[in-house]
């Protein structure tokens, strides 16, 4: 797979800006129209990988931006090693639910590169919040 990748990534790196990794397939909500919401896959983008990865995204020296994704990336073990990892290397973006954000966790993001984190808040309304995810939750958020 790494070799797909780096191959992949060595024809095409002069105009690769951006790279999307997704962490996990895993979420904590059960949302109607999720992509993911059928995908049985119930692991994690081990650190080791992320690692390796890494490595070779900051060979490239064109990637000025990495985006974590999931299902839900904040459901990752190692979610705060990755982060820290990351640091101040690259501008970091996150897509998430936002159900599992927390103080240690906007500590950990203050310290890096933050550009943006990314919510979806799916409903106006506990009610419909509650249709559409299966967790009544929003006004947690």
């Amino acid at each position: 797979m790494y070799e797909e990748l780096e191959l992949w990534l060595l024809k095409n790196y002069e105009t690769i800006s951006n790279i999307q990794l997704g962490l996990t397939y895993k979420c904590n909500l059960n949302c109607i129209f999720c992509f993911q919401k059928n995908n049985f896959i119930s692991s994690y983008l081990d650190f080791h990988k992320f690692k390796i990865i890494l490595e070779k995204i900051k060979e490239l020296n064109t990637i000025k931006l990495i985006e974590l994704t999931g299902g839900e990336p904040f459901l990752n073990p190692n979610i705060s090693d990755i982060i820290e990892l990351i640091g101040n290397d690259f501008q970091l973006e996150i897509t998430s639910n936002g159900t599992l954000v927390n103080q240690k966790i906007i500590e950990k993001l203050k310290k890096v590169n933050l550009k943006s984190i990314k919510i979806s808040v799916n409903a106006a309304t506990s009610e419909t919040y509650f249709k559409v995810t299966g967790k009544n939750i929003l006004g947690e958020l």
